[in-house]
């Protein structure tokens, strides 16, 4: 990519020089006890670099753009979820025809546009040459552009090719994996609040979850369905909400309502779907619905402000706190502070720091389960997996089922910085 003299309203990550780091939340297979070897190999896999997608930028406007046409649609949460989101497919359909026309004006053609956003930000984003890019971002109505860039499950994501993936039947006794064991956990079938996860897809058809197929929605270009692309939004699933019934696993909110965000074809993806995707949230849940966030990147402003606007409007949020070894801090949205926000930190069964989860609090504030973690899976089937990713559903369960807040268990050992971090209880 070329590189230009950028006004102050730009804000590329940190710098073109190398500051930008990326995390995937590890979820490699994984037998309950890591060797070394296999703990020398998962660090290796974790350890990203910055990665920027070329010409692909997210358009942040100031607040009032458009805010006459804005103004014919409701914008205020309902006490009905279909009002809400027939609200919500009403006002991206006209921010979709305003976006268009504004950036007409610069003579690009309303293809270059993947994503509108209105609630969690204003602006949009899409795909504009240099020149392109440098018109928009001199415009009046334009706060900042940042530059698009790669998001990650993992660098290191293995699926279920290697034997480790288990078929259960109905006739197998349930079992209740360590870490809910260790944590707790009630049933919730049929309770008010649901958990929105933001991730590879949800296996709708996984007899141990119940998904609301209405709401879930793809972010992935080409990709319209919800189902899981590789294992891993499952996983994150059935540890917050699978079924307390006679087989499989049970999650810490047994039986609750999950939604499917999909943001990763595999185990990759992009900020700006990932940034829709928590708009989307925004629009359409409830006050004290909880969103899981097992994924992350190099550091962005707009994602950081995106999910704090979310929490503000009542969502809480459970984020992985990354697993490269490194502080927090230098990653998104891991790093995001708030009320309602919980970053999320990962132990093995005897209570001591996951060796490649990220450390430092703040932001983080809890630490969870997040070794050898038994789950659902893909194809309705059962995995064990590693990782922050797996340690965070653990918080998002507790914050749904107990109405945002948890309890403390003690503290974890051998955290790096210094300052154990609480281990969580139902």
């Amino acid at each position: 990519m070329s590189k230009f003299n950028f006004s102050n309203r730009f804000i590329l990550g940190l710098s073109l020089a190398g500051s930008l780091t990326f995390f995937g939340c590890n979820d490699a297979l994984q037998t309950e006890s890591i060797s070394e070897l296999e703990q020398t190999t998962l660090d290796k896999e974790n350890k990203g670099s910055q990665d920027f997608i070329q010409n692909q930028f997210i358009v942040v406007l100031k607040d009032g753009t458009f805010g006459q046409k804005l103004a014919k649609v409701a914008v205020a949460p309902t006490k009905n979820r279909a009002t809400n989101l027939k609200n919500f497919e009403t006002k991206q359909a006209l921010l979709t025809e305003a976006v268009s026309k504004m950036v007409s004006e610069f003579g690009i053609d309303s293809k270059a546009i993947e994503f509108v956003y209105g609630d969690a930000l204003l602006g949009f984003a899409g795909t504009f040459t240099d020149e392109q890019i440098k018109a928009i971002g001199s415009d009046a109505r334009v706060d900042y552009v940042e530059q698009d860039q790669v998001m990650r499950i993992s660098d290191g994501f293995t699926d279920g090719a290697n034997g480790n993936v288990n078929q259960v039947s109905r006739t197998e006794a349930q079992s209740t994996p360590w870490g809910i064991s260790r944590v707790g956990y009630g049933n919730y079938a049929g309770g008010a609040r649901w958990a929105w996860v933001i991730d590879s897809g949800i296996d709708g058809n996984h007899s141990d979850l119940t998904v609301d197929t209405q709401f879930s929605r793809s972010f992935v270009s080409g990709y319209s369905g919800t189902q899981d692309g590789n294992g891993h939004g499952t996983h994150v699933a059935g540890t917050i909400a699978a079924k307390d019934n006679s087989f499989g696993v049970v999650g810490v909110a047994a039986g609750a309502t999950l939604v499917s965000c999909r943001v990763f074809a595999g185990s990759t993806g992009s900020n700006s779907a990932v940034i829709s995707a928590v708009n989307y949230v925004k629009a359409n849940a409830y006050s004290d619905d909880v969103a899981n966030m097992s994924l992350g990147g190099g550091t962005s402003t707009t994602l950081d402000n995106a999910v704090t606007s979310a929490a503000n409007s009542g969502v809480y949020f459970a984020l992985a706190a990354g697993n490269e070894a490194q502080n927090t801090n230098n990653v998104s949205p891991g790093r995001v502070n708030g009320s309602r926000i919980f970053t999320v930190s990962g132990m093995d069964i005897n209570s001591r720091y996951y060796t490649s989860s990220n450390y430092a609090n703040p932001p983080i504030d809890i630490c969870a389960p997040g070794v050898s973690v038994y789950s659902t899976y893909t194809g309705g089937g059962y995995a064990t997996l590693t990782g922050t990713s797996m340690a965070t559903p653990h918080v998002a369960g507790a914050l749904l089922i107990n109405g945002g807040t948890y309890s403390t268990q003690g503290n974890v050992l051998n955290d790096p910085d210094g300052n154990a971090d609480p281990i969580l209880k139902k």
